[in-house]
């Protein structure tokens, strides 16, 4: 979404360049985006960080939206919480509520395995490792229905 808003494009169009910037070996195509090549310039550049770079960064303002997302989830509520270090953070506030919490995120599971009260349930599908989260195209539906 960042490339087609910074960009002025279509999701597809996005799709396309991305899969032809990796082809050509001018970037890496990753879960969620694009990375730039090891040792290459990032100034100006929009990119997915892997997971254990992003979470060190801005980690005050991440635990602030998190908290602020957590005063709009009520007792009994099914909440979807996606992969990201913000979205941890959010899954960290809730831990202890009497929710149902939904994710793909591993980082976010093992957390909530060790420290967690809540109902969880964890997606199936692939382990995208750089992300650290779990994504199967063709469970989405039933894991999101559920």
């Amino acid at each position: 979404r960042e490339l087609q808003e910074r960009l002025g494009v279509s999701a597809a169009t996005v799709r396309r360049d991305i899969d032809r910037i990796d082809e050509a070996g001018e970037a890496r195509k990753v879960y969620g985006g694009i990375s730039a090549l090891d040792g290459a310039s990032h100034a100006g550049v929009a990119y997915a960080r892997p997971y254990d770079e992003n979470r060190d960064l801005a980690v005050e303002a991440k635990r602030q939206i998190a908290a602020a997302a957590a005063t709009m989830v009520r007792d009994g509520d099914a909440v979807i919480v996606h992969g990201g270090s913000t979205c941890f953070h959010l899954g960290v506030k809730l831990a202890d509520r009497n929710i149902r919490l939904y994710t793909n995120s591993m980082p976010l599971a093992a957390y909530l395995s060790d420290h967690g009260h809540c109902s969880l349930t964890v997606a199936g599908g692939d382990l995208h490792r750089e992300p650290g989260i779990i994504h199967s195209p063709t469970q989405a539906t039933p894991f999101y229905a559920s």
